[in-house]
Order: C-alpha cells, then sequence, then structure tokens
C-alpha cells in the first residue's frame, strides 16, 4: 500500500511540476508574441495612439493571437462620383425655378425637381440634396418670409437681366436688326447618342474608334432671316477650340463690315454676344493693373491717368488707388464694331438660354450625328454647312419666339420677387431645416 501512494505521490508530484514548466512556456512565448506584435503595430502606425496600447500576459493566447478586423481610416470621400453638370444644364436649373415663381408658385427644391425630370427625365440630378448643392453653387439664397422658406435668385442677376432686357426693348423699339452670335464646336467622330446593336454580337455602331477626333469650330450669327451665311466661319481646332480675343476681333471687323454694306447706311444693326473670355478683351486705355506687374508699371498706370500718390506708398496702396478710380470698361470688340456703325449688347452672364442661337445648334448637332458615317472632318465641315444653308427665316423665328417666352418667364418672376422682397428676413442656411410648399392665393 505504501508502495502505491508512493507511486501516486510521485505521479502528482511530476505532474504539477509538468503543469508549471508548461504554465512557464506558455507565458513566455506569449510574451515574445506580444513584444513582436509591439513593434510591428508601432512600425506601422507610429503616429497611432493605437501603438502604445499594451497586451496584458493574462489574456489567453486565442485572445492575443486572434487578428481583429478594423474598419479602414477615411482619408477621401467615399460613395458614388460628384454629379457634374454642364453650363447648359445649369442655366436649365435656374430657368426653371423662374418658370415656377413666373406661376405664382414658391419653389422649392422637391417642386423644382419635379419639373425638371417632367421635362426631361434623363436629367442627371435625381436628388433633392444633389439640386439643393447645384442651387447654392448658381447664387440662388434661402429668405425668410412670413409664411414659407423660398430660394431667390441674386440680386446681381436680377440686376444684370433688368439692363438687358431695357436695352433690347429700346432696340426693338427703334426697329434695329439684330443678329445673335454664338460659338459651338463639333468632332469628327461625332455619332448619334442611341442606336440599335445585334444583342449576340454587339454590332451597331458604324464607328470603330473611342476618341472624339480632330475638331471645328463654328461661329456664327442668327436673325430672324436665318443664319447670316457669308459671316459664318468654320474652321479646326483643338480642345480648347483655338478661339482668341485677336482672332475673334478680326472675325467681327470682316463680319459687322459686310453687314454694314447689305443693310446700307441708315440702318440701325445690333450684334448680341455672350460673355466668353475673347469677347471682353479691354482696350488699352481701360485695361486695370495686376498685382503681377512691377510696381514701376503700377506707378506709371497711374501717371496715364492722372491718379494722386506719394512717393512713400506701397505697391499694395498704389494698387488700391488704382482699383478705387477705374476707368468704365471699354471693349475691343466693340469699337471694332462701332467703325461700322454696328452696336454690341451683352447676354446677362450665365443666362445662355436667351440666345435663341443655341437651340440651332442643337438641331445642327443631331443632323451631323445622324448622317456623318464616314468619319471623316471635311464630311462633317460638309454636313454643318448644309444644314446652316438650310436654316429658314420660319425656323429661325421659331427659335426666337421660343426665347421671347423664356424673356418673359424671367420678366415675371422678377416682378414677382420684388413683390415679396419687403416681406423677407435674412435666414442662415444652417437654421434652414425644411421646406414647405405653398402656391400663393
Amino acid at each position: 500500500m505504501r508502495s502505491v501512494e508512493r507511486l501516486k505521490s510521485e505521479f502528482r508530484e511530476d505532474q504539477e511540476r509538468l503543469t508549471e514548466e508548461i504554465r512557464r512556456t506558455t507565458e513566455e512565448e506569449l510574451k515574445k508574441h506580444n513584444e513582436k506584435h509591439e513593434l510591428t503595430l508601432r512600425l506601422r502606425h507610429r503616429s497611432s495612439s493605437r501603438a502604445e496600447r499594451r497586451f496584458s500576459p493574462m489574456r489567453t493566447q486565442v485572445e492575443q493571437g486572434t487578428p481583429v478586423a478594423r474598419a479602414p481610416s477615411k482619408t477621401t470621400h467615399s460613395g458614388r462620383p460628384a454629379i457634374l453638370l454642364s453650363e447648359q444644364q445649369q442655366e436649365h436649373i435656374r430657368y426653371t425655378f423662374h418658370r415656377i415663381l413666373a406661376d405664382r408658385i414658391y419653389p422649392t427644391t422637391e417642386k423644382i425637381l419635379d419639373y425638371m425630370l417632367a421635362d426631361d427625365d434623363d436629367f442627371p440630378v435625381h436628388s433633392p440634396t444633389t439640386l439643393l448643392r447645384w442651387m447654392k453653387k448658381l447664387g440662388l439664397v434661402y429668405k425668410r418670409t412670413s409664411k414659407v422658406i423660398v430660394p431667390l435668385d441674386s440680386p446681381s442677376f436680377m440686376a444684370a437681366r433688368a439692363r438687358y432686357f431695357r436695352a433690347l426693348d429700346q432696340l426693338k423699339s427703334k426697329g434695329s436688326k439684330i443678329f445673335w452670335h454664338d460659338e459651338t464646336w463639333c468632332n469628327k467622330n461625332e455619332e448619334k447618342v442611341f442606336v440599335w446593336t445585334d444583342g449576340t454580337t454587339g454590332k451597331g455602331r458604324l464607328r470603330n474608334s473611342d476618341g472624339k477626333g480632330k475638331r471645328l469650330a463654328i461661329s456664327a450669327l442668327l436673325s430672324n432671316s436665318g443664319f447670316h451665311l457669308p459671316s459664318v466661319d468654320i474652321f479646326e481646332c483643338d480642345e480648347n477650340h483655338s478661339m482668341d480675343s485677336n482672332y475673334f476681333v478680326a472675325w467681327i471687323d470682316r463680319a459687322s463690315h459686310t453687314i454694314r454694306k447689305e443693310l446700307g447706311k441708315g440702318a440701325t444693326v445690333t450684334l448680341i454676344l455672350d460673355n466668353a473670355t475673347w469677347h471682353n478683351r479691354l482696350t488699352e486705355e481701360t485695361m486695370p493693373p495686376k498685382r503681377s506687374w512691377k510696381k514701376q508699371l503700377i506707378i506709371n498706370w497711374l501717371d496715364k491717368h492722372d491718379l494722386p500718390f506719394t512717393d512713400n506708398m506701397t505697391k499694395a496702396e498704389l494698387l488700391e488707388v488704382a482699383f478705387d478710380n477705374l476707368p468704365s470698361k471699354r471693349y475691343v470688340v466693340d469699337e471694332v464694331a462701332a467703325k461700322n456703325d454696328v452696336q454690341i449688347l451683352r447676354l446677362p452672364i450665365k443666362h445662355c438660354m436667351l440666345n435663341p442661337i443655341e437651340l440651332a445648334w442643337s438641331g445642327l448637332k443631331n443632323f451631323v450625328r445622324k448622317n456623318n458615317t464616314n468619319f471623316r472632318l471635311s464630311d462633317v465641315r460638309h454636313l454643318a454647312m448644309q444644314w446652316i444653308s438650310s436654316l429658314t427665316a420660319g425656323d429661325s423665328g421659331a427659335y426666337i419666339d421660343h426665347t421671347l417666352k423664356i424673356e418673359e418667364t424671367f420678366k415675371k418672376s422678377d416682378r414677382f420677387t420684388e413683390q415679396i422682397e419687403e416681406d423677407l428676413m435674412d435666414e442662415d442656411d444652417d437654421d434652414v431645416n425644411s421646406e414647405e410648399e405653398g402656391v400663393l392665393d
């Protein structure tokens, strides 16, 4: 019995000793593992506070060794890409806003979006939140009335429209012959936007290349008689359309001279332009100094314009004197046209929908895309000229009539805005949490 008890005792001692050795071995392995893991974290995340976290030796090997999934740090904006709108699409938002306002309905983002999608269900914006962002980018602001929060157009745009409509009405009352000008572009590889294709082979497109190819710029004048064919200018250009102020000034000189010769000396002639940079080059006398100029050039500019300054003034002070006393703007294009007794009138900024020639360009591009099957630049030029030549006085009259309706929409909305502005109170955007819809009684 004693031998059995002794054997049992020795077995228990051996088992306890083995257990202790296993425990020590496990703790040493855990310690090495933790040190290696902490070193890896420090190397990967030196600036992270998580690298300073210490692992407790009391945690089990399963807890210590199992990787833990962590959400990646958010360094950039995630989600779908931002929706980009062309200038025409941006102006369509502004026009829809004024169309609703002209109907004496308080515009809201939901109401504007409903109108726009009813007109064009392919319009890129389908979310009121996205539309709201674009409305703010376009200068529309929130004002609070006693009834409802409504977005209103910027006073600068309203004033620009008022000046333009007043000048245009005066010209029409005097019987002026009005030409609207604009430029557009056609690529060599213009093709139809939608075509039937074979669902099995995928064939259906006539074009093999994916690039746009070379490009043609088209500059023209439109009146109630159609396009003014002698002044149509079609030339090859690059992606930046190769148009500059010198080229355009030379074109205006030729076009105004030709029109004056055709209509005679007694006729009143007006060309309506948009605000492209090459249309608005200032004359040498009215060009303001630039911040990049050397100080002596600014001094020379002040002397030339008889503006007082002192010798101890800094460059910033000299520029301040110049900017406070800038002469009235005069444009090179206006003066060149005036030599032929032709007047220039400019559209309000960001209001290309007031130019009827925009509708003509849409028809031209549809015609080119439909008939451009060989994808040669010479063919695109021929198709463009063919469509321009075929435009009748009835077609251009319809475009102008459509533009007159848009003008009337703006006039009504601006008059309505004036009626309600007396009741408006400024409200920060952050305080505007919701919109309410309402129709005037």
